[in-house]
């Protein structure tokens, strides 16, 4: 094992660990009855952000954070300042501080900023971290500082960027950016399949779906279709407006389109589809009664939103031509 890989083991190891001891991912396991696309609806994210078990759940989907953790690693060296926007457990912070950066972590949910402040007092005693870090409870999207980041973390991700604040976010972060500083993440590219799903009853009035809590395959009628492409740096568009003629290169039936998002680190690597089980994991939205097509015929699909927004209020079409 590398010594890169044994800080980041060591770290994660660590926060599980309390989490765990604080009852919390037992708590998580509970609350996962209920369907995420319902979760997410019933709260205010654009005001108090995610809770404490979405920072739980985050946690847990352990290659996504690996994924994170290393990028942080490779991104940060000593005297370095770094700037986090959503701390969830804060882990990300505490990589960046183990590498010697000064860390500014912002936080606007109360009880996620507590749960990162007490996760960071249990680390400072194991003398896994120093206390050169501080978490401040703001939006971050209003925030005064005096200096610049080398690095701004903000990894408040959903597939196809529903939802989350991320654009709002950064764009109010990248004033505090050097100029050769680095976003980690850094972009999303998100794709759709036109698909057919036998949806369980109980389910197939809704639009919105995650792919895993069906636990139904698709039949896909089409490869990967980019419809959105990202960088963080710079985005200069509220949402997404995208129109296009596809050709089918399957026969069968279509009722449903799946959306999959792939997230960029600065050092070209990606998480997609299938590093991830929460927040950029395969959606569906049910279309309706299905039509049949066949290879070669075309279809027009349109994909309407605004970033942050609930699933449930986009506009997606297919139509056959």
């Amino acid at each position: 094992m590398t010594l890169e890989n044994d800080i980041i083991n060591r770290l994660y190891d660590e926060v599980l660990i309390f989490c765990k001891k604080e009852g919390l991912v037992d708590q998580l396991q509970k609350s996962l009855v209920v369907p995420e696309g319902d979760r997410f609806s019933n709260r205010e994210i654009d005001n108090t952000g995610l809770d404490v078990l979405d920072a739980v759940h985050c946690l847990v989907d352990k290659k996504r954070t690996i994924m994170l953790l290393a990028a942080v690693y490779e991104q940060t060296t000593k005297g370095n300042v770094v700037i986090e926007a959503g701390l969830g457990t804060g882990i990300l912070s505490f990589m960046a501080n183990l590498r010697g950066a000064k860390v500014y972590g912002f936080e606007i949910n109360p009880s996620v900023y507590e749960l990162a402040n007490k996760i960071k007092k249990h680390l400072i005693e194991k003398r896994i971290i120093t206390n050169d870090i501080e978490f401040i409870k703001a939006d971050a999207r209003n925030i005064k500082l005096e200096v610049k980041a080398d690095i701004i973390i903000s990894e408040n991700i959903y597939t196809g960027m529903f939802f989350e604040k991320q654009i709002d976010i950064v764009s109010g972060l990248l004033p505090y950016l050097k100029k050769k500083g680095h976003l980690i993440p850094c972009g999303m590219k998100s794709s759709f399949l036109l698909s057919y799903i036998d949806f369980p009853k109980r389910i197939a009035s809704k639009k919105f779906h995650v792919l895993s809590e069906i636990n139904v395959q698709p039949k896909y009628l089409t490869d990967q279709i980019i419809y959105d492409l990202l960088s963080f740096a710079g985005v200069k568009k509220s949402g997404v407006q995208f129109k296009k003629e596809i050709k089918l290169n399957r026969n069968g039936e279509i009722n449903s389109i799946l959306v999959c998002s792939d997230v960029s680190l600065p050092s070209g690597k990606v998480i997609d589809r299938f590093d991830t089980e929460f927040m950029n994991n395969d959606v569906v939205f049910f279309l309706g009664n299905p039509f049949f097509v066949k290879k070669g015929d075309r279809v027009n699909v349109e994909i309407c939103y605004l970033y942050g927004s609930n699933p449930e209020e986009a506009y997606i079409s297919v139509k056959k031509l």
